[in-house]
């Protein structure tokens, strides 16, 4: 029950396994103190699947009536089972917990445009790295990589509000950079907060106008940057200046987190959860 509405797991399971990609999945109901309770899904893909989490979310948005949205998305590689081979849900129910209580939206293209069009006053900001954003973005956005330490700082020079509308952008569907910007910006409190569905690359497939160096070359957001691009050494640098002023038992962590989305930009299973 959400809302006083009424949402069925298979309803959801129906929606989601139209995705190519999905081995199983299970859909479950967890408590909510303002809504009674939410929905949130366990999901396990096939080997070779390109899915993330992201558009399996934004696939769902599309397929059902908004007070049916799960809340909560998980990959995991095993289910809790019990001795006999069941599901054991209550154990999902109780490991379920929300990322944060504030919500975001999601805004089309379309929508977006639409804003630019009426002047509507917002923040626009490009949360991938600061070459790629130079190379190409769209029009009127700032910069402000998720990836970096100082991203909360970046922001915060930008608007200090935290009623501000902020519009967030990442390169693709397919990539995990917009949804976490929104997941930080989200526990600093900032409480209008979009992502736009789809990045740069849903922009630029839409026919709208964008900006930068290198407008007029293809983004493919899933390039493996080579030793020898100027960019990916420029990267390294940062990050072997950010290691070396931390203590040594954090080095090991921050190269994890910050040097691999910069070399492999559309990696997907490092990121367990997902809260929308």
């Amino acid at each position: 029950m959400h809302n006083e509405i009424e949402v069925y797991p298979v309803d959801v399971e129906e929606a989601i396994y139209m995705l190519p990609g999905i081995s199983e999945l299970q859909v479950f109901g967890f408590p909510d103190p303002n809504k009674g309770q939410e929905v949130a899904i366990w999901i396990k893909l096939k080997e070779d699947s390109q899915l993330s989490l992201e558009s399996i979310a934004t696939h769902v948005q599309e397929q059902l009536p908004v007070e049916k949205y799960p809340k909560y998305y998980k990959f995991v590689s095993e289910f809790p089972m019990t001795g006999s081979g069941k599901v054991q849900k209550f154990r999902m129910t109780g490991r379920c917990k929300m990322i944060n209580s504030n919500d975001y939206k999601t805004l089309s293209p379309k929508e977006l445009f639409h804003w630019m069009e009426e002047n509507k006053n917002f923040c626009l900001i490009d949360t991938l790295m600061g070459d790629h954003f130079r190379r190409i973005h769209l029009p009127n956005a700032t910069n402000a990589c998720v990836f970096e330490v100082t991203f909360i700082d970046q922001v915060k020079a930008m608007t200090e509000d935290k009623d501000a509308e902020i519009v967030l952008y990442g390169s693709s569907t397919r990539s995990m950079d917009a949804s976490k910007a929104a997941e930080k910006l989200a526990q600093q409190g900032y409480g209008h907060i979009n992502v736009l569905r789809g990045g740069i690359e849903a922009w630029r497939s839409a026919g709208l106008a964008l900006e930068g160096e290198a407008v007029d070359e293809p983004d493919n957001p899933q390039t493996l940057l080579k030793l020898e691009d100027p960019m990916f050494r420029t990267q390294i640098r940062k990050v072997n200046l950010i290691i070396q002023l931390q203590p040594k038992f954090l080095r090991l962590h921050i190269l994890a987190k910050v040097c691999e989305p910069l070399i492999f930009k559309d990696s997907l299973k490092n990121v367990p959860e997902w809260g929308i």
